[in-house]
C-alpha cells in the first residue's frame, strides 16, 4: 500500500472523526436506555465480522481497495516503523461516538467507556499486526464495552425478548459466516 502524505492523512482522519463524532453522539444521546447498548454491541460486532469476512461485504470491499481505505479509514502510525496504516473505519468511529453519546445521556462512566474503546482498538491493532490480516475492530471494542460496563448488561424486562432475539440472530449469522469462511479456506 502506497503511503499517503501526512497532511492528507491528517485531513482525512480529522474529517472522519468529526463526522463520526457529530452523527454518533447525536444518535447516542437519543437512545432511550443505557442497556440498549448491549444488543447494539453484539449486533454491530456481528455485522462488522460478517461484512469483513464475506467477499460481498462492504468492509471486505473497502479493505481490498486502497482508494476506499484512503477516504473511509483513519490511519495510524505502525509500531516499530515509520509507515502509516489504516486502522479504524468510519463504522468503528461511528459506533464509538454512539457509545460515548449513550454514556453522556445515561450517566455511564465516561472515562471507562473511552478506555474500553481504546483497549478494543489496541487489541484489534495487535491482532492485525500479529496476523497481517484486517481485523474487524468492532468485535474487540464491543467485547470490551460489554465486559467493562455492567450497567449495559441490565436489560429491562420489556426489552429482553427483542434484545435476546436480535443478539441470537446476529450471532448465528456471524458464526455461520465464520464457519463458511474457515471451511472454504481448507
Amino acid at each position: 500500500m502506497q503511503p499517503a502524505p501526512v497532511a492528507t492523512v491528517l485531513l482525512v482522519n480529522s474529517g472522519l472523526v468529526g463526522l463520526a463524532w457529530a452523527l454518533g453522539c447525536t444518535l447516542g444521546r437519543r437512545v432511550q436506555h443505557a442497556a440498549h447498548l448491549f444488543p447494539a454491541c453484539v449486533v454491530a460486532a456481528s455485522a462488522d465480522l460478517v461484512s469483513l469476512l464475506s467477499p460481498e461485504g462492504p468492509s471486505h470491499a473497502i479493505a481490498e481497495s486502497e482508494r476506499a481505505l484512503s477516504v473511509l479509514a483513519v490511519w495510524f502510525p505502525v509500531p516499530g516503523g515509520s509507515a502509516l496504516a489504516p486502522a479504524l473505519g468510519l463504522g468503528d468511529l461511528l459506533f464509538m461516538a454512539l457509545t460515548l453519546g449513550i454514556a453522556r445521556a445515561h450517566g455511564l462512566p465516561y472515562l471507562r467507556c473511552v478506555l474500553a474503546c481504546a483497549a478494543g482498538t489496541a487489541l484489534a491493532g495487535v491482532a492485525a499486526a500479529g496476523t497481517g490480516l484486517p481485523i474487524p475492530a468492532l468485535v474487540p471494542i464491543a467485547a470490551m464495552l460489554v465486559l467493562t460496563l455492567p450497567a449495559i448488561r441490565k436489560l429491562r424486562p420489556n426489552d429482553r425478548a427483542a434484545a435476546l432475539w436480535s443478539m441470537l440472530i446476529a450471532g448465528a449469522v456471524a458464526i455461520s459466516t465464520l464457519v463458511r469462511v474457515l471451511l472454504s479456506s481448507h
